[in-house]
C-alpha cells in the first residue's frame, strides 16, 4: 500500500497537467410540424445544435422518433458556420414525436434526447378575402384543446405568440408595410406544444444564441443539454391586400 501511494504521488507530481477542456454550452432547438397552410408548406422536422460560446452549429447524428424513426439530413443556413438538420416525413396531428441525437463538439460528444411532444389537432382559420393594406386585420380560428400555445405569422416578418385560450387576433397594419396592393399573402396560425418559431425567424436569430436560450430555456425538455423540442400544426388562409 505504501509503495502504491508513493507511486501515485510520483506520477501526479511529475510533468505538466493538461487543463480540462472548456465545457461545451450546447443549446438544442428542434421541432416537428404538420403544415397544412395553403402555400410554402414546410412539413417535417428541423433541429439546430448550437455552440453558444463559439456561435456556430455543431455536427450531429440526429433523428426524430415517433410512429417511425427518420434520420435527419444536414444543410448550411448561411447565418452562422455549421450545419442544421432536417427531414420531411409526413407529420400528422395526434402523433407524438421526440428528437434523439449524438452531437460532436471540438473536445466532447454529447448524447441528447427530448421528451415526446404531441402534434395538435387540425383546425380552421377565418378572415376576409380582401383587406385594405393600411388597416388592421381581424382573424379568428377554432379552439384547439390539445395545444398549449398559438403563433400568428403574417406579412414580411410579423410573428406573435398568444395563449392556448385565444381564438382570434388583430394583426396590425404595420405587418403589411411594403406589400404591393393586389398581392395575395398567407396568414398562418400555428397551434403547438412546448416550442415553435417559423423557420425564417429561427434562422435569423442564430447569431444570438443566448437570446434564443433566454427566450425558450423555461421550456427545456431535453436531457443531456439545454434545449427545447416542440410539435406543431400550422394552418392558414390567403388574403388579397387592397
Amino acid at each position: 500500500m505504501a509503495l502504491a501511494t508513493l507511486a501515485g504521488v510520483a506520477c501526479s507530481s511529475g510533468g505538466t497537467t493538461e487543463p480540462p477542456p472548456p465545457e461545451l454550452r450546447l443549446l438544442v432547438v428542434a421541432l416537428v410540424r404538420n403544415d397544412i397552410s395553403p402555400e410554402n408548406r414546410l412539413e417535417g422536422a428541423v433541429a439546430f445544435f448550437i455552440d453558444r460560446d463559439e456561435v456556430r452549429l455543431l455536427d450531429a447524428d440526429a433523428r426524430i422518433v415517433g410512429p417511425q424513426t427518420f434520420t435527419m439530413d444536414s444543410s448550411e443556413p448561411g447565418v452562422v458556420p455549421g450545419q442544421f438538420y432536417h427531414t420531411a416525413p409526413s407529420i400528422r396531428s395526434g402523433q407524438s414525436w421526440k428528437i434523439e441525437a449524438t452531437v460532436f463538439g471540438p473536445d466532447t460528444t454529447i448524447v441528447i434526447e427530448s421528451e415526446f411532444e404531441l402534434v395538435p389537432q387540425e383546425f380552421e382559420v377565418r378572415g376576409p378575402a380582401l383587406h385594405p393594406s393600411n388597416q388592421p386585420l381581424q382573424i379568428e380560428w377554432d379552439a384547439v384543446p390539445d395545444a398549449e400555445f398559438f403563433t400568428v405569422a403574417a406579412g414580411s416578418g410579423y410573428e406573435v405568440e398568444v395563449p392556448a385560450t385565444t381564438t382570434s387576433h388583430t394583426i396590425p397594419a404595420s405587418a403589411f408595410a411594403g406589400i404591393t396592393p393586389g398581392v395575395a399573402i398567407e396568414i398562418e396560425v400555428t397551434a403547438f406544444n412546448n416550442f415553435f418559431v417559423t423557420i425564417p425567424t429561427g434562422i435569423s436569430t442564430l447569431d444570438d444564441p443566448d437570446e434564443i436560450a433566454d427566450r425558450f430555456i423555461q421550456r427545456d425538455n431535453v436531457d443531456g443539454a439545454n434545449g427545447t423540442f416542440g410539435a406543431a400544426t400550422s394552418v392558414g388562409y390567403m388574403v388579397t391586400l387592397q
